[in-house]
């Protein structure tokens, strides 16, 4: 046994409590495994940046409909084995905007380790609360998947990048299609709009869906492949105004090709596509539609909501708090009439329709709403979200 091995094995079983993982016994294990399975397509393992643990090494043991189970081996730092920290370890799912639920296993010492095939123990647990419940699944094949911190867009340049067949990937960042005809230019740039007009997304061609989840792959021949490539550029860039940042890649699967289409989001939104108007309805001439991507569906923005889409720095607040993990602390600055104030919250979530952030306050436990048309300003500085506020009715 390794002294790592040793030492995991005696420091005892890990508690569940609050978002916290933290050692029972006197001394934290120099290394932490975590079998984890949540039910969502986003998952993610955090800590305070000044926390115990980095992360080592990670991989997904399986997927199924709608769940993954991924195993996580966490490290201690070198700087912090001499001393007791506060040990602090969570893993996160996202289920969907403004909720999220967190899971992970005790550590146990070696004789008590589940053994292969065996369903995984799970305490599932809410990032606010004590209370905890059991889960559990069964082990299966190891595979990859996509997986991401929150319902943002990340794009796919590599083999590595594609979604696994069996996961569920098509939500409002993903669209998969087997094929796409090259005589539908319309439906190409309305696709592409409506990704650009809400958090951004890909779409795959080449890839068979049903009911949101990858059947398969249906590789194109590399004529096919370049010619859905170009059918694309040439659509958004006759079809599309302003024109939207789009990048299409080409990517080697098996014996053929998946073509993968990466829409950026844009701040100039709204993204407009060219329509071709009815003259027996009066006008035939080119219309102007605003496509949006809501689930795993395209709407039309309607004529009343165009102007809230108009301003680039509502847009830019609304990207950058899609961002923002639930339950990550944010540093909330804002100039009060007595001064600068700083406070260290709980992100919760945003709702746009209501024009309100959600936070838990660390110094009583409260949860708050503000209203997002007061943010002055987002970013990311030094691993922290800090986020600008103008005058806020704090006390």
């Amino acid at each position: 046994m390794s002294p790592e091995d040793a030492r995991a094995a005696s420091a005892g079983e890990i508690s569940v409590s609050s978002n916290m993982v933290a050692s029972k016994s006197d001394g934290l294990p120099l290394r932490v495994r975590m079998d984890i399975e949540v039910t969502s397509a986003w998952l993610r393992v955090s800590q305070p940046e000044d926390g115990p643990y980095r992360q080592a090494r990670s991989r997904v043991l399986s997927t199924r409909a709608g769940s993954v189970a991924a195993r996580v081996v966490l490290r201690r730092r070198r700087a912090q084995r001499r001393r007791q920290p506060r040990g602090v370890v969570a893993a996160s799912s996202a289920a969907e905007r403004g909720r999220s639920m967190s899971a992970a296993t005790a550590v146990k010492p070696r004789r008590e380790r589940t053994r292969p095939g065996r369903g995984l123990g799970l305490r599932a647990f809410s990032p606010f609360t004590s209370s905890a419940k059991s889960a559990a699944g069964p082990r299966s094949r190891r595979a990859h998947v996509y997986a991401g911190t929150v319902p943002s867009f990340s794009p796919v340049a590599s083999l590595q990048d594609l979604p696994v067949v069996g996961s569920t990937p098509e939500a409002s960042t993903w669209d998969m299609k087997a094929k796409y005809p090259p005589s539908k230019e319309f439906e190409a740039a309305k696709d592409v709009a409506a990704f650009a007009n809400h958090l951004g997304g890909t779409i795959l061609v080449g890839a068979a869906e049903q009911d949101g989840t990858l059947v398969k792959y249906l590789p194109l021949n590399q004529s096919d492949a370049d010619d859905v490539a170009a059918h694309f550029e040439r659509s958004v860039a006759g079809r599309c105004r302003p024109p939207p940042l789009v990048e299409t890649k080409r990517i080697p699967h098996e014996a053929g090709y998946v073509v993968a289409i990466n829409v950026w989001p844009a701040l100039a939104a709204p993204i407009g596509v060219r329509a071709v108007g009815d003259s027996r309805q009066g006008w035939g001439g080119d219309a102007w539609v605003f496509p949006l991507r809501v689930a795993t569906q395209t709407t039309f923005l309607l004529p009343e909501v165009l102007p809230m889409y108009m301003s680039a720095k509502d847009r830019r607040t609304v990207l950058l708090l899609a961002k923002i993990p639930t339950g990550d602390k944010v540093r909330v600055h804002y100039q009060g009439p007595h001064g600068a104030k700083t406070f260290l919250w709980f992100f919760l979530g945003y709702d746009e329709e209501r024009n309100e952030i959600s936070f838990k306050r660390v110094e009583d436990g409260a949860s708050q709403g503000y209203p997002i048309d007061r943010v002055a300003s987002i970013f990311f500085h030094e691993r922290e979200w800090m986020m600008l506020f103008d005058e806020l009715p704090i006390t």
